[in-house]
């Protein structure tokens, strides 16, 4: 929580907001052994009082099980070059 510091209230609450909005079909990546990869390009658009923020990016996603379940969760943003893209 060290590294939230300044971006909570008094209470812990964030004081920012985050939306992602895909901007494509997910891609899958990889499917072995009850585990799926798959990335979804978009931008994240972070908002602090006045101030905002947009990232051209992907989530990679890991889900494993026979009814899949979310095991990993990334994002990795892209350069100006790749973002035309979206990252993948």
């Amino acid at each position: 929580m060290k590294t939230m510091q300044g971006f909570l209230d008094n209470e812990g609450a964030p004081t920012f907001s985050s939306k992602f909005v895909p901007a494509g079909d997910a891609v899958i990546v990889s499917e072995e052994s009850g585990m799926i990869r798959l990335k979804i390009p978009g931008t994240l658009t972070q908002t602090e009082g006045g101030s905002r923020t947009t990232y051209h990016l992907h989530l990679e996603v890991t889900a494993v099980g026979t009814v899949p379940k979310l095991d990993h969760l990334g994002q990795v943003t892209c350069g100006a070059t790749r973002a035309a893209n979206y990252c993948m």
